[in-house]
């Protein structure tokens, strides 16, 4: 992740982490593309309106590819991350969603069911 945090932001990355992975043949489905960005779009501004970044998220229909592109403004910065086709089918990303469900399980592990909830209530 520090990695790749040097390239793109380190918040999309989280974000990608958690979301459900995109896959190659998908990339080439303009739907898919829509509500994959759409998704990504609403993760990314959650906080937008308590003083947190607010995100932009399009594609850029390239000649290789569509690339996945995420603008950001906090407080008068700007930044912006460009994720090619390429990345979707790279081992980078394919570790960065083993990540996002390896933290979505030992979250599951970890949260307090209702029956143990009222136990201590």
């Amino acid at each position: 992740m520090q990695r790749m945090a040097r390239r793109y932001q380190p918040e999309v990355l989280w974000t990608l982490s958690g979301m459900a992975s995109l896959d190659l043949p998908e990339i080439t489905n303009p739907a898919e593309l829509e509500t994959f960005g759409e998704t990504l779009s609403e993760a990314l501004n959650v906080q937008a309106n308590t003083g947190g970044a607010t995100y932009r998220v399009a594609w850029d229909d390239q000649e290789d590819g569509a690339t996945l592109v995420v603008d950001s403004e906090r407080h008068g910065r700007y930044r912006q991350s460009r994720f090619p086709a390429e990345f979707f089918g790279s081992t980078e990303y394919a570790s960065l969603m083993s990540l996002g469900q390896r933290l979505e399980t030992a979250h599951r592990k970890t949260r307090p069911t209702r029956a143990a909830f009222r136990q201590f209530c």
